[in-house]
C-alpha cells in the first residue's frame, strides 16, 4: 500500500529527571506524591503508590491532585492524605489553592506532573528532597515514575497491581448495582477514545461482542461517560440481552470495582483503560494517533496495538491526515480475539482477590 504524503509529525521534546536525592541510607518518614491530571495518568500512579505502602509501611503518604479526582483517591485505603488543587480555573485561583494547602513538610516530594503548578506546589512545601519526573523520555508512564523514585533515592519500590481494597466497598458496590451472578465471564468493551483518532470502529467493536458472547457465553459490560454512547448503542443493538450498561452510572470508585468482577479489558486509550490494568484486568488497549511509548498498559497481562512503524504514526492529532484512519482500520476483529484467547485461556468471573486469570508473558503486540 502507498501511503499518503502527509504532515511531518513533530520530534518528542528532551528534558530528563531534576531533583534533589535523599542523603544515604534516609528512610523518609513522610513521603508526598503531586500527579494532578489527566484522569488515566493519575490513575497511572496507584501502583506506584501502592508499592510505596509496601515498602514504606510507617510513612506518612500524602497525595495531591486535581479537585475533581479527590474523592476518587480518598477511597483508597493506604493513601494517608488526599489533598486538591484547583486544575480548571483562573491562573490567579490555581495559585491560590496551591499556596492554600496545609500538609506537614515531606521528607521528599515525587511529582509526577512536573508543571508550572506542581512546580510551585513543591517548591510551597519545601521538602529536604525531591524530585519531578520526565515528561517526553519515550517510556511507558509507570516506568517514568519509577525511575523518579530510584533518582530520588526510594528505589526499593516495586509496583504492584494487585493492592487490596476493603471487601465492605466491594459489598457495596455490588448490591446498588446488581451485577448478574450467573457465572457467565464478565468483559468490558470500552469504545471510548476522545478523538476520532483514538477510535476503533463502532462495528468492529459490536462484532467483538458477538464473538465473545458466542465462543465465551459472556457478557458485555458497558461503564464510563456518555462519550462513548455512539459505541455503546451499537452495542447494544447487536448483542440486546448479552449487554449491562452502566454507562453515567457510576462514580469511578465504583467503576473501579465493577472492572475488578471482569475477565478481560477492550479499550481505546482512554482513562477506563488504565483504571483496568492498573487493577490487575487483562487488558488490550488500541492505539490509533496515541503514543503508546507512553500510554500502554504495563505488564505481562497486557497487550497493545501501536502505529509506530507507519510514517505518520502516533502523530497525537485529532484528525487524521491521511483520512484514512489506517491505525486504527487495519486493526481486525480476528486480531484483537486472538490476544483475547492469549490473556484469557480460560475466561473465569472477575479478578477480585486473585491474579489475573492465565496470562501469557510476552512483549506487547505491534502493529
Amino acid at each position: 500500500m502507498i501511503e499518503k504524503e502527509i504532515y511531518p509529525i513533530p520530534p518528542m521534546r528532551e528534558e530528563g529527571i531534576r531533583g534533589l536525592q535523599l542523603k544515604s541510607g534516609e528512610i523518609p518518614e513522610r513521603i508526598c506524591v503531586l500527579r494532578f491530571h489527566a484522569f488515566g495518568d493519575a490513575v497511572i500512579s496507584l501502583p506506584l503508590l501502592a508499592g510505596l505502602r509496601k515498602a514504606y509501611p510507617n510513612a506518612r503518604i500524602d497525595f495531591v491532585t486535581s479537585e475533581e479526582y479527590s474523592s476518587f483517591f480518598s477511597s483508597i485505603p493506604w493513601i494517608d492524605h488526599v489533598h486538591s488543587v484547583v486544575t480548571r480555573s483562573a491562573h490567579l485561583k490555581k495559585v491560590r489553592s496551591a499556596l492554600s494547602l496545609r500538609i506537614p513538610r515531606p521528607d521528599v516530594v515525587v511529582d509526577i506532573q512536573n508543571s508550572r503548578l506542581s512546580n510551585l506546589v513543591r517548591r510551597r512545601l519545601q521538602p529536604d528532597a525531591w524530585v519531578a519526573f520526565d515528561r517526553y523520555a519515550p517510556k511507558l508512564a509507570l516506568e517514568r515514575y519509577i525511575e523518579a523514585l530510584s533518582y530520588v533515592g526510594l528505589k526499593e519500590v516495586t509496583p504492584d497491581i494487585h493492592f487490596s481494597l476493603p471487601d465492605k466497598l466491594r459489598e457495596e458496590v455490588l448490591r446498588k448495582f446488581s451485577l448478574p451472578n450467573d457465572g457467565r465471564p464478565l468483559i468490558c468493551l470500552n469504545p471510548a477514545g476522545c478523538w476520532p483518532t483514538k477510535n476503533w470502529p463502532a462495528e468492529r467493536y459490536a462484532e467483538l461482542g458477538k464473538r465473545l458472547v458466542e465462543e465465551w457465553s459472556g457478557r458485555i459490560l458497558l461503564l464510563g461517560t456518555e462519550n462513548i454512547v455512539e459505541g455503546a448503542t451499537l452495542l447494544r443493538r447487536h448483542l440486546q440481552g448479552d449487554v449491562f450498561d452502566l454507562i453515567g452510572e457510576t462514580t469511578p470508585i465504583e467503576a473501579m470495582i465493577l472492572l475488578r468482577e471482569t475477565c478481560l479489558m477492550v479499550s481505546d486509550d482512554s482513562g477506563l483503560m488504565h483504571l483496568a490494568w492498573t487493577n490487575g484486568v487483562p487488558t488490550i488497549g488500541i492505539f490509533g494517533g496515541s503514543r503508546r511509548t507512553w500510554s500502554s498498559p504495563w505488564g505481562e497481562h497486557t497487550r497493545s496495538f501501536g502505529s509506530e512503524d507507519l510514517s505518520c504514526g502516533a502523530c497525537m492529532r485529532p484528525i487524521c491526515a491521511r483520512e484514512d484512519l489506517l491505525c486504527l482500520n487495519r486493526v481486525s476483529v480476528d486480531k484483537i480475539v486472538n490476544l483475547c484467547r492469549e490473556l484469557c485461556e480460560q475466561p473465569t468471573r472477575g479478578t477480585w482477590g486473585r491474579e489475573y486469570p492465565s496470562p501469557i508473558v510476552g512483549e506487547s503486540t505491534k502493529e
